[in-house]
């Protein structure tokens, strides 16, 4: 069987395979030949284009002609690429390191670059992008597009070439239902690299103070990856540091190989000085933990216990000051709304949301507000997986606090909700104070405001700045205003129903357990011990406390926990 048969699908995918499995072996064993064999067939089973007679004639074929047929296609991928990257460096020879690289990136993506831009005859593309970071490939003196064709892809094939002092370029391009497809010619005099570097501490959610910080620092690793470069002095004086944060969701995570032998040095002494001595522990553990497969479950568990450690009320001196360290590296960067909003627009958005809350009585500058007013009633409430009963709360501070973020031509504002229930003399810094597990004395959540301009004619903020109060003082929110935030999280009929499974079946297990135990402990007690054996074997009335444990006790878990959950 001749590769010619095949289409370039089936050649790379047969390529890959053989780069994977015996490209390193220099003589595979029979076990080896037949284990690779098994898995590509798995894999051709699969494909769309199974019907087609190639693919049959593969299945179909013997070992010898099996294993030369997919030898013969990771030769010619490679000598494809090879003449590929010939062509590239003969196309980008007047071209910067930088641009080529972003050359390469927008070739080697197989995605419509839908964030294109035209104007005055230069054509953007965004062709890196990072947390905190945008790297836009700019081609000069632009022509050769059909009006209203804004999701293109460069294609790297042959074709690309230099003519009449001018580069050219194939392109395909796509309708928005990407039903309708077009091949074009691209034509550009000149190309340059902008990067552009945004705070890393701005953007994303965030569902604990620690999973925020770890965030921060993947973002400021991610950048120094891409290009140390772009990392200014302070980056750099706590880049050691964000290493290892980006480890403690896993030692699996980017960046582990920067780390000493050691684990986590840095932290280590961070926790000894706040007198962590249990988080020492656990990075201890977690350090020594090879990476590898099976050590995936301890690692998720371990991690799982040192977040939820660190996650306490009590450890926030430690977060504080490790978190003004990364934040103060981040002074002088704009928001990715600062960079890409329209100044005037944007600073008028704010002002609305400021008038906004002011009229609800809360104090302070956008983008932090806060109110102080004593919580009425009796209240459920949710804060790390645990519902709360809340009840009259004279001390009790709201906080609201404004992300913005700005992606695909959209504006989000993510409102973080707090509220925090104060002791007497009790303060707390800022929004991220409540975010801290403080045993139902804290709580916080989000709520999210998206907007494909900055007009806003429906007025769906002022909904939006409403829900979020709301959400902050505990207040229930209207029919309207609850199917405005639907969409995030499990419906209430799931989350009931996972509450009467599990949770009730586990009550119910034990409670019936304990009850055979305390049975035969008093039989024992009466001298009857005779009678352990009919009780234990009557099904009757374990059947009966089994079900009256599990539906009873799920049932009303999976009440309380929906109603807490309306309340979140």
């Amino acid at each position: 069987m001749d590769i010619s048969q095949l289409d370039n699908e089936t050649i790379d995918f047969l390529s890959m395979e053989y780069g994977l499995f015996l490209k390193e072996l220099s003589g595979p064993t029979q076990k080896e030949r037949k284990k690779c064999r098994k898995s590509i067939e798995k894999e051709l089973h699969v494909l769309e284009d199974l019907e087609h007679d190639c693919v049959h004639k593969i299945l179909e074929a013997d070992d010898e002609t099996f294993f030369a047929l997919i030898k013969n296609c990771y030769e010619a991928v490679r000598a494809r690429t090879e003449e590929r990257n010939r062509k590239f460096e003969i196309f980008s020879a007047d071209f910067g390191e930088d641009v080529k690289k972003a050359f390469e990136t927008l070739f080697c993506s197989d995605e419509f670059c839908q964030s294109v831009t035209v104007k005055n005859g230069c054509l953007t593309f965004h062709a890196e992008k990072g947390d905190c970071f945008f790297r836009s490939l700019i081609l000069t003196g632009a022509e050769g597009l059909p009006d209203g064709w804004s999701e293109i892809r460069l294609c790297y094939n042959g074709e690309i070439r230099k003519q009449n002092g001018k580069y050219i370029l194939p392109v395909e391009m796509a309708a928005h239902d990407y039903e309708i497809f077009s091949r074009a010619q691209l034509l550009f005099e000149k190309a340059e690299v902008r990067t552009e570097v945004t705070r890393a501490d701005s953007a994303g959610f965030h569902s604990s103070p620690w999973e925020y910080l770890i965030d921060i620092a993947r973002a400021i690793t991610e950048k120094s990856r891409f290009d140390p470069c772009l990392l200014n002095e302070s980056e750099k004086a706590v880049l050691p540091l964000c290493f290892e944060l980006t480890k403690l969701e896993g030692y699996t995570a980017d960046g582990s190989e920067a780390c000493s032998a050691d684990g986590f040095p840095i932290l280590k002494e961070y926790f000894g000085k706040h007198a962590l001595h249990k988080g020492v522990k656990l990075l201890d553990k977690l350090s020594k933990l090879e990476t590898n497969n099976q050590n995936i479950r301890k690692q998720i568990i371990l991690s799982g216990k040192l977040l939820s450690f660190l996650n306490l009320k009590e450890n926030e001196p430690l977060w504080r000051e490790l978190y003004e360290k990364l934040s103060a590296s981040q002074s002088g960067y704009p928001t990715t709304a600062e960079l890409y909003c329209d100044e005037q627009k944007l600073r008028k958005l704010r002002g609305k949301i400021q008038r906004l809350m002011n009229a609800y009585g809360y104090t302070g500058t956008y983008p932090d507000f806060e109110k102080r007013e004593p919580l009425k009633g009796v209240h459920l409430t949710e804060s790390y997986g645990m519902t709360y009963f809340v009840t009259a709360e004279k001390n009790t501070v709201y906080r609201i606090h404004c992300y913005e973020d700005y992606g695909g031509a959209e504006l989000t504002i993510r409102f973080l909700y707090g509220t925090a229930f104060l002791k007497e003399r009790e303060e707390v810094t800022d929004i991220n104070s409540l975010m801290f597990n403080a045993k139902g004395k804290r709580r916080f959540g989000t709520v999210y405001y998206h907007t494909e301009s900055l007009n806003d004619k429906d007025g769906v903020l002022k909904d939006m700045v409403g829900i979020s109060v709301k959400k902050a003082e505990m207040k229930k929110l209207t029919k309207e205003e609850t199917a405005l935030t639907k969409g995030f999280g499990y419906s209430p009929w799931r989350q009931f129903l996972m509450c009467l499974l599990f949770m009730g079946g586990l009550f119910g297990i034990f409670i019936t357990i304990g009850m055979m135990i305390f049975g035969t402990v008093m039989c024992l007690v009466d001298g009857q011990p005779d009678e352990i054996l009919p009780l234990l074997t009557d099904f009757r009335i374990w059947g009966f406390t089994l079900v009256a444990g599990w539906v009873g006790f799920g049932g009303a878990m999976g009440i309380i926990t929906v109603l807490a959950e309306k309340r979140k």
